[in-house]
């Protein structure tokens, strides 16, 4: 999700402008969760997942 809690899309290219010149740490605000898709009886199992990131920069 973005900065505000929102949904990104995959494929979709998004730019974060809030960087400075001078070279100091840039934090990207991501965050992630699990949405349940299925109205299926709920079980305990594991619910691992694993994302890549792709940054471009100039």
């Amino acid at each position: 999700m973005d900065g505000v809690g929102q949904p990104i899309s995959l494929g979709i290219t998004y730019p974060f402008n809030d960087f400075t010149s001078t070279g100091e740490n840039f934090n990207i605000p991501l965050s992630a969760t699990y949405y349940r898709l299925t109205t299926d009886e709920l079980k305990a199992g594991s619910a691992n997942a694993e994302v890549t990131f792709i940054v471009n920069y100039l």
